[in-house]
């Protein structure tokens, strides 16, 4: 009896539990989507932040390498142009920055800095001021809503981890062209395509901005009715907003480093030096049929070219203002084929201030400098110089002196150099010195751009 007593009670016990077992796996569906909702919830809240950044090779080949440095072996070659995602990035022993990126489906590699460019920005799935996320804990799909510029970046990520983006202006807002021509070209950054040029006073619709590797700011405008375009906006402004560029405000000192008339055989000593010490300069180029590689070089080691001059023939440029821009014109498209540069920085021959084009047409320069300024242009005189244009191969220590006594207590310097070959051994070779003496001053230096402050001579 006590047997079958002790079963039918063991019974029921299973039977019960059994029974509250079921029920709680059974949730009612309401309950079940308020806590899948809230789990997506915790997850766009702690979701870190994602890289859409993207390393493009400008060298022509280059080495992949596996880890920072040269010292690492090879383990495969990129192309220019070619695009890889984004890890992360790192100096080696001797500063040099360094890309890692993800070569191939399975292997990452590192990619100098200075013969590739980093484009793209971070984003996070996080919502902030002026970005919106919403999760659909019921849909596989999820939407990431955001604004960059002006433009409401949507993004949908669907459960294979494919993310398709779409764009849409957020305002109507009309670009106006203020330069004269002006390039319009398939992406921001004046690496990419020419798709076709604009004058000034010409309007668009703006479509979106953006900065490119070098933290220039474009405006997307729709350029004709089935065509979109980029134009850089030192040479554009959106109706309605300041229009002049503001130049870049210094707090502490700059020093700019600028060689005229190179390219020569000097170059590649010049530039090696500027490595060895992480400074940035300008060249101020003049036509050299035989020294294509050494303009690739220049832009390739991230320095600034800017336009000196064609000819560099006083006859021709200052007898008028036509035969200024067709000297002008000439330099900049050549300088644009080779290296891809559409540059708007220039220095005149002799400087603005320089009276021997009077023997040509007496007054010109005053003519010329209000009107590449009116074209969009940026011109840049000096405010010390090595004084290595007096001779041939002036020596070390004059030059040395020359810049020490030219800086004074500026705070902004401009320094005149030159790259003329042979006859300006001695300017490399000073240069390791010059350079020395201005960190010691506590100079920075930077290499000019078209938001640099302007050192301009005064009207004579």
């Amino acid at each position: 009896m006590k047997s079958c007593k002790f079963k039918q009670i063991l019974c029921a016990a299973v039977a019960a539990a059994t029974i509250l077992s079921l029920s709680a796996c059974v949730m009612p569906i309401k309950e079940e989507k308020n806590l899948a909702a809230e789990d997506a919830a915790v997850m766009v809240a702690n979701a870190p932040v994602v890289s859409t950044q993207t390393v493009i090779i400008t060298g022509k080949t280059v080495n992949v390498r596996s880890g920072p440095g040269t010292d690492f072996s090879c383990i495969g070659k990129a192309s220019k142009g070619k695009s890889f995602a984004y890890l992360s990035s790192k100096k080696n022993k001797n500063g040099k920055l360094w890309y890692k990126l993800q070569f191939t489906s399975a292997k990452t590699g590192w990619v100098s800095a200075s013969l590739s460019k980093l484009v793209g920005n971070q984003t996070t799935t996080a919502t902030t001021a002026a970005e919106s996320t919403t999760v659909t804990a019921t849909s596989p799909l999820t939407t990431t809503s955001h604004f960059y510029g002006s433009e409401r970046i949507t993004s949908k990520t669907d459960p294979s981890g494919t993310t398709t983006t779409t764009t849409k202006a957020a305002t109507k807002k009309t670009v106006v062209i203020k330069g004269n021509p002006v390039n319009v070209r398939s992406g921001a950054g004046a690496n990419y395509k020419k798709i076709g040029s604009t004058s000034k006073g010409k309007k668009y619709k703006l479509l979106g901005t953006k900065k490119d590797s070098k933290g220039k700011t474009w405006y997307k405008i729709q350029f004709t009715s089935s065509k979109t375009g980029w134009v850089i906006s030192t040479l554009a402004y959106i109706e309605g907003e300041k229009t002049s560029p503001t130049p870049k405000k210094t707090d502490g000192k700059v020093a700019y480093l600028t060689f005229d008339d190179g390219p020569s055989v000097n170059t590649i000593k010049i530039l090696d030096i500027l490595d060895q010490y992480n400074v940035k300069a300008t060249f101020f180029v003049v036509y050299h049929s035989n020294m294509k590689s050494r303009y690739q070089e220049i832009v390739k080691r991230g320095h600034t070219i800017a336009l000196h001059s064609y000819t560099h023939d006083y006859s021709k440029i200052y007898k008028s203002e036509k035969g200024y821009y067709n000297d002008l014109n000439k330099i900049h498209d050549y300088v644009e084929k080779t290296t891809g540069v559409d540059s708007k920085i220039i220095r005149f021959p002799g400087g603005s201030s320089n009276t021997v084009s009077n023997k040509y047409n007496k007054g010109i320069m005053r003519t010329l400098k209000s009107s590449v300024t009116k074209n969009g242009y940026y011109y840049h005189d000096w405010n010390v110089s090595s004084g290595d244009a007096t001779g041939r191969n002036v020596k070390v220590s004059k030059l040395i002196a020359n810049v020490k006594s030219g800086v004074g207590k500026k705070k902004v310097i401009n320094v005149l150099m030159h790259d003329t070959g042979k006859s300006k051994r001695t300017t490399v070779e000073a240069l390791p010195s010059i350079i020395e003496y201005l960190k010691k001053k506590g100079y920075s230096f930077e290499a000019l751009t078209t938001e640099s402050v302007l050192i301009q001579h005064k009207r004579k």
